[in-house]
């Protein structure tokens, strides 16, 4: 069962990600493509301090790491529904593109759920860059 006693401040950025899910889906079907997009920007920003924080002041869990996990795939998930949502001529010219971009986070979680019965999520120096990658392309993609 999920607590808040004794949250620490790289939690909360994590928790964050997980309570503006619904938000960003609720922007999304409002249609409100600028606030959708800040709002997703914001949950890039607290993925990228989350860890950070959480390994400098030696506050790394178990607990800390299944919420960043989670956030990270609520995220993820809103972003690409974001792209869908507000860049359908721009989906379609560009699939082969975004499909050899996604391609890998993807086909992961496949194998994950597959072989684990749960996704799992490796925080590896390619799982970073890949996920920086992806968020610079859905942001430039929905800001520009």
């Amino acid at each position: 069962m999920l607590t808040f006693k004794n949250f620490n401040i790289a939690d909360w950025f994590s928790f964050y990600r997980i309570v503006a899910f619904p938000l960003l889906l609720l922007l999304l079907w409002l249609g409100n493509r600028d606030v959708f997009a800040i709002f997703l920007l914001i949950s890039y920003l607290t993925d990228a301090v989350d860890g950070f924080l959480a390994r400098k002041y030696k506050m790394t869990s178990a607990r800390g790491s299944q919420l960043d996990s989670l956030g990270d795939q609520l995220t993820f998930i809103a972003g690409l529904l974001g792209l869908v949502y507000f860049e359908k001529d721009f989906i379609f010219e560009n699939i082969l593109l975004i499909i050899v971009v996604f391609s890998p986070y993807i086909i992961q979680m496949i194998i994950a759920y597959v072989k684990y019965k749960k996704t799992t999520a490796f925080h590896t120096y390619m799982a970073k860059i890949s996920a920086i990658m992806q968020s610079i392309f859905i942001l430039h993609s929905l800001f520009y």
